[in-house]
């Protein structure tokens, strides 16, 4: 019965090996080829603030820094508004944002404290003051860095 058993097991490992390769090689035939892209500079803005990230919308560009924000136009780069938060206090480390319509959402996190904990700040984008906060709670996972709507969500 061993021995059956044996056979039946080291013929299957025959029939993978010799399968396996033509498997691969025809499901690597399918693949697209990778397209080779190049980014080119449309504007740069010289900004303090843009430590973290940055943001824009149609006609301003949005510098981030920690608990810091700043509104600059696309047009010239002038200083349009600036949000500055307390050093120490529930919004202390900004990742990142996004502008979308009439506010900039941006993730914030108490990086590098623990507990891990993280939450979506809401501005808007007229004057930079602050509307809305979201906590996401204390967390083992990690810290809350980027994010972005997916579909109509």
């Amino acid at each position: 019965m061993k021995l059956t058993k044996a056979l039946v097991t080291l013929l299957a490992l025959l029939r993978f090996n010799l399968v396996a390769p033509q498997a691969q090689a025809e499901s690597e035939a399918e693949l697209p080829a990778v397209q080779q892209l190049q980014a080119v500079d449309l504007a740069v803005y010289q900004t303090g603030e843009a430590r973290q990230g940055a943001a824009a919308d149609t006609q301003h560009v949005y510098a981030i820094d920690n608990f810091t924000l700043a509104k600059y136009e696309k047009a010239g780069g002038s200083l349009v508004a600036r949000w500055q938060g307390i050093r120490g206090g529930a919004i202390s480390h900004l990742n990142s944002c996004f502008a979308e319509k009439t506010q900039l959402f941006c993730a914030n996190s108490n990086f590098p404290e623990l507990p891990m904990a993280s939450s979506v700040e809401v501005f808007a984008t007229d004057s930079l003051r602050h509307i809305h906060s979201l906590s996401l709670g204390i967390m083992d996972e990690g810290s809350l860095t980027w994010f972005d709507r997916l579909g109509e969500g």
